[in-house]
């Protein structure tokens, strides 16, 4: 049995469990976790729809797309399922969705479904074709399953992680006066790919100087000029899993201010790291970090959480964040990335990637956290 029948069979269970039929996945994370096939939602659509343990409606996996999809499809799936195709007009995938509740007698079905995934046009297709179906939300059974990596997940991600750290390498020893954020975001883009990544896991981050307070800010066609700090939150992708990676640099000479909140913020790195074991919850790692920003007396300067889990998504559960209290177990992977923002002067967060360990954790990124002066 291959790795992706092991999940299936899982998720089955788990469908099980809690009084479902089966479950409906469209593209994306999950869609790729369950069949090993990375494809995008688009208007031609594609489902799959997983059957629970010992389930009337099917007995392994079906999926809906259209036809001149099937042999793609079929050769890419990784252990046997069966397949409902439709034609590639207006209105061939309703005709695809009456099919499908036909043959997998989904009246009166409990079926779940990803919430925050479903797009109306399915949903409102499977409720024409089978209007006595009951769909319900079950992101909860979906993240909880992925939350915990594999072995083999973990080295995927620490490869990703090395892709990104070879090509941040590689791009900070080009950065000169007059370079735009824009500039910058490509050259990294380049070198990630030269390294071996897929591509970005997300889109890649560059601000400078006043920006740098922007923590999600898209990169602008800004010039970086010496004496600015400039942050980068990059991450490639690769065989589907992403790493997330964050260093604030500074070009030319370094002002005592920044150099003050930058130790900070490397202390709180380092206590967020110190405090990630198995058995503590994702609030107390979340408040190992905060602690040291707010008794340096910034703590209205750090707005966001402290971490994410990453995996086939950037951002998964779970959150590294006040209120969290699920339980850090072996297997669980996510960020630690505090930050300090001073607004019209300049941002600081460094950001790393750990495993949790049986015994502790394991630290996926190595680059350096010391302040590097380019």
């Amino acid at each position: 049995m291959n790795t992706y029948q092991q999940r299936t069979e899982q998720l089955q269970g788990e469908l099980q469990r809690v009084g479902l039929d089966g479950c409906v996945i469209l593209p994306g994370a999950n869609f790729a976790y369950y069949s090993g096939q990375f494809k995008s939602v688009d208007l031609l659509t594609t489902i799959l729809v997983i059957p629970a343990t010992g389930s009337p409606i099917a007995d392994r996996p079906v999926f809906l797309l259209v036809g001149f999809e099937k042999y793609t499809t079929e050769l890419a799936m990784p252990y046997p399922a069966d397949y409902i195709t439709y034609e590639p007009n207006i209105n061939g995938y309703k005709t695809g969705f009456a099919a499908l509740a036909k043959q997998m007698d989904l009246y009166n079905r409990r079926i779940g479904i990803e919430s925050t995934g479903m797009r109306f046009q399915e949903a409102e297709a499977l409720r024409t074709a089978a209007a006595t179906i009951a769909l319900e939300p079950i992101d909860g059974i979906l993240a909880g399953i992925r939350a915990t990596k594999s072995a083999e997940e973990i080295e995927i991600l620490r490869q990703a992680a090395r892709i990104t750290e070879a090509a941040l390498d590689a791009t900070i020893t080009d950065i000169r006066p007059g370079m735009t954020e824009i500039e910058l975001r490509n050259r990294f883009n380049l070198e990630m790919l030269r390294a071996g990544a897929e591509g970005p896991g997300f889109d890649s981050l560059v601000v400078s100087g006043p920006r740098g307070f922007l923590q999600h800010a898209a990169p602008s066609d800004r010039a970086i000029v010496p004496g600015d700090p400039f942050l980068l939150d990059v991450g490639a992708r690769y065989r589907g899993y992403t790493a997330d990676i964050t260093r604030t640099f500074v070009l030319g000479p370094v002002s005592d201010e920044f150099a003050a909140i930058y130790k900070i913020v490397r202390e709180a790195n380092a206590a967020g790291r110190g405090a990630a074991v198995p058995g503590a919850t994702a609030e107390e790692v979340d408040q190992a970090t905060r602690s040291v920003i707010e008794r340096a007396g910034y703590a209205e300067m750090f707005i966001h959480g402290t971490g994410h889990g990453i995996g086939l998504d950037v951002h998964e559960p779970p959150r590294i964040a006040p209120g969290d209290n699920t339980i850090l177990r072996p297997g669980m992977v996510f960020t630690i990335e505090p930050g300090i923002y001073v607004t019209g002067k300049f941002g600081v967060r460094i950001e790393d990637d750990i495993a949790i360990t049986e015994s502790g954790n394991d630290q996926l990124t190595i680059f350096s956290r010391d302040l590097m002066v380019l």
